[in-house]
């Protein structure tokens, strides 16, 4: 899945919990990975030998059952990110603009006029 936000393809996200729901927004904060699939190296490696690649595989499959599992059609399996530990969440991933956006973007989508020259205030 790759979320629009202003106008471009992103693969950094953010998360928010809103009441009773995690949604994950585009963001240059990198905090939510919305696909929750390890990589699998075709060969072991003596960073990543036999034992991690059946581990591996073994985490890709419990993850793929628990995605088919889903309590909502529209929530996705994620990993967010909390002070430095993954954890794994149902979110709803959101589209849109947030304020990590390009601001001439986020000018337009909220009818304002757009200056480069403006001082930034991030």
């Amino acid at each position: 899945m790759e979320l629009v936000a202003g106008g471009s393809k992103t693969n950094k996200y953010s998360w928010m919990l809103h009441g009773p729901e995690m949604l994950c927004y585009p963001s240059k904060a990198n905090k939510c990975t919305v696909h929750t699939k390890f990589w699998e190296p075709e060969e072991a490696r003596p960073f990543h030998d036999e034992t991690l690649m059946e581990a591996t595989k073994a985490i890709n499959r419990l993850l793929a059952s628990a995605a088919e599992r889903r309590p909502d059609p529209e929530w996705e399996l994620c990993f967010i990110e909390f002070q430095n530990r993954p954890f794994l969440a149902w979110s709803k991933p959101e589209g849109g603009l947030t304020s990590d956006d390009d601001p001439a973007a986020v000018a337009h989508a909220l009818g304002l006029p757009y200056d480069p020259s403006s001082p930034s205030t991030g």
